[in-house]
C-alpha cells in the first residue's frame, strides 16, 4: 500500500487550541482530585489550580527540552526512570513559587504527575485526541533541524511502515469491517492502492526483511533453525544471530545506507541511524550522542508514565483476555501465561510508542528513507488467533499509529510518501501438541532415541504413524 503523500486529519488550527485546553482544564481537575486523596499535595482552589497547571505546562513545553538534552544521556540509562524522577522534581521546584500549590516532598511530586498523564493519557484515547500534541510537535521539528540540517527538502522521502505478519485477506475484511480506518480512508481517498504480494519458501521476517532491506535472503530457510557446521542454532529475533545474518547478506549499501534509519527491525539495511534493530543492538561504534535516537520520546515529559500506565493496562487486558479464551473453550488456543503478557506489552505499547516517536523525528530531521516494523500484531495473533476480537483490537491501534505518522508528515520539511507493507501472513490452525498430544519436538526426540528396528513391516507402521 503506498501513496504520494497523506493529507492531515486537522485543518487550521482549531486541533491543537482544543487539545491545549482540553489537558489544561484535565491537568487542573487532576491537580484537585490528588490534592483531595494524597496528604503531601494541598491546592487552593480550583483557580489556583489552573495556574499552576498553566505553568506546568508551560515550562514543560519551554524549559523541558533543553534541560532534557543535558540529561538525557541519564534518562536513557535509567530505562526512562530518570525522567519520571526529573519531572517530579520540576514539580516540587513549582511548588517552591508562591502559586498556591504545596508538595511535601520528590515522592508526592512524582505521584502527582504520574496522575497527571495517566489522566492525559485516558483522555487523548477516549476522545481520539491528537496524541502529538502542538508544543512537542515543535519541539521535534525544531531537533530535527539541528541534527540534521536538510540539503533538498523539495525530493520525497520514503517511509516504509511494515505491520508483521499482517496477510492480504486479513487486510480485506479489517478494511471492510472498520478495523483499519486510517488505511480505508486513504485507499477511499485514493492516495494509496491495495496491492496483494507472495512472498518466497521461507515466509518469515528474517528473510523478508534480508530480501527487502539487503537485496539478498540466500539460505535463510526459517525463522529458526539449527547449523551442524557452527554446531549451534541460528534463531532470528537473537541480536548476535542477526548480527551474523546481517553480515552475511549486507554489500554495505543496504535500502537505508544512504542517512536512512532503521527502528524495530531485525536487520538494519545499513542505516546509519538505528534503534531498537536486533542487528545492531549490540554495537557499541554506533555514530552520536548516547540516547539521541530516543529525543523524540522522551520530549515529552509525561511518555514513560504514559507508557507505564498502558503497559499495565496492557498487561490486565491480556491476562483477562486469556482467561475468556478458556472459559468459552475457544478451539484452537495455546497457553498464555504472565511473562506472556509482558512480552505482549512490550510489543504492543513500549517499543510502539518508542518507534512511532523515533520515525516522527526522522521525518522533521529530514532523513531520506525510514523503515520501522510494527511488531503488536504478529505477536497477539501468534497467541490469540489472527482475526480474533482482541487481534483486531490491536490492528485498530496500529492503524492509529499510521494516522499519527501521516499528521506528522504533514509538517516535515520535505513530501513524504508512506509505503505500508507486511513481510508474510498466518493461517489459523491447532498446534502440532493439540492435535496429536505430544509436541513435535518430543515427537523428534522420542524417534532419535529409540532403537533402530529391523523389518519392513515395522518401517512401513513408523511411516503411517508419522504421516498420521
Amino acid at each position: 500500500m503506498s501513496n504520494e503523500r497523506s493529507a492531515s486529519p486537522f485543518a487550521g488550527v482549531k486541533a491543537p487550541i482544543v487539545r491545549i485546553v482540553v489537558v489544561w482544564l484535565a491537568s487542573a481537575a487532576t491537580l484537585m482530585g490528588v490534592a483531595a486523596l494524597l496528604d503531601g499535595v494541598d491546592v487552593e482552589g480550583f483557580g489556583t489550580a489552573l495556574v499552576v497547571a498553566a505553568i506546568v505546562g508551560l515550562i514543560n513545553a519551554l524549559v523541558w527540552p533543553a534541560l532534557l538534552r543535558l540529561a538525557l544521556p541519564l534518562t536513557v540509562l535509567t530505562l526512562g526512570f530518570g525522567v519520571v524522577l526529573l519531572n517530579g522534581a520540576l514539580v516540587l521546584l513549582i511548588a517552591q513559587i508562591d502559586t498556591g500549590l504545596h508538595v511535601s516532598s520528590l515522592g508526592a511530586a512524582v505521584v502527582l504527575t504520574a496522575a497527571i498523564a495517566a489522566v492525559n493519557t485516558a483522555l487523548s484515547s477516549a476522545l481520539a485526541i491528537d496524541d502529538e500534541g502542538f508544543w512537542y510537535r515543535n519541539v521535534l521539528r525544531r531537533y530535527g533541524k539541528r541534527v540534521a540540517p536538510a540539503l533538498n527538502v523539495d525530493c520525497p522521502g520514503i517511509v516504509f511502515l511494515e505491520i508483521d505478519g499482517l496477510a492480504h485477506d486479513v487486510l480485506v475484511r479489517a478494511l471492510r469491517d472498520g478495523n483499519a480506518p486510517t488505511m480505508a480512508s486513504w485507499l477511499r481517498g485514493g492516495t494509496h492502492r491495495l496491492t496483494r504480494w507472495e512472498t518466497d519458501w521461507s515466509s518469515q521476517t528474517g528473510a523478508c526483511q534480508a530480501g527487502l532491506l539487503h537485496g539478498n535472503n540466500h539460505d535463510i530457510p526459517a525463522f529458526r533453525w539449527w547449523e551442524k557446521e557452527r554446531n549451534a542454532a541460528l534463531v532470528t529475533n537473537h541480536p548476535r544471530d542477526a548480527a551474523e545474518l546481517e553480515r552475511r547478506h549486507s554489500d554495505g549499501r543496504g535500502l537505508l545506507f544512504a542517512d536512512g534509519a532503521s527502528r524495530a527491525n531485525i536487520v538494519s539495511g545499513d542505516a546509519p541511524h538505528s534503534l531498537l534493530t536486533m542487528s545492531t543492538v549490540l554495537r557499541r561504534d554506533r555514530p552520536g550522542r548516547i540516547g539521541q535516537d530516543y529525543f523524540a520520546y522522551f520530549a515529552n515529559p509525561y511518555n514513560v508514565t504514559r507508557t507505564l500506565v498502558l503497559g499495565i493496562g496492557e498487561v490486565i487486558n491480556e491476562l483477562w483476555s486469556a482467561a475468556r479464551q478458556r472459559r468459552r473453550d475457544v478451539q484452537p488456543r495455546i497457553h498464555r501465561g504472565f511473562a506472556y503478557a509482558l512480552v505482549r506489552a512490550w510489543a504492543t505499547i513500549i517499543q510502539r510508542d518508542l518507534q512511532v516517536y523515533s520515525v516522527i523525528a526522522d521525518m522533521y530531521a529530514a532523513r531520506p528513507v525510514v523503515y520501522t516494523t510494527f511488531l503488536a500484531y504478529d505477536e497477539v495473533a501468534h497467541h490469540s488467533g489472527i482475526e480474533r476480537a482482541e487481534t483486531l483490537a490491536v490492528l485498530r491501534q496500529v492503524d492509529r499509529q499510521l494516522g499519527r505518522i501521516a499528521t506528522a508528515a504533514k509538517a516535515a520539511p520535505r513530501p513524504y510518501r508512506l509505503v505500508v507493507l507486511s513481510d508474510h501472513g498466518q493461517s489459523q490452525g491447532a498446534t502440532f501438541l493439540d492435535r496429536y498430544g505430544i509436541s513435535l519436538e518430543d515427537l523428534v526426540r522420542d524417534a532419535i532415541q529409540a532403537r533402530a528396528v529391523a523389518g519392513d513391516d515395522s518401517s512401513s507402521e513408523t511411516l503411517a504413524f508419522l504421516g498420521a
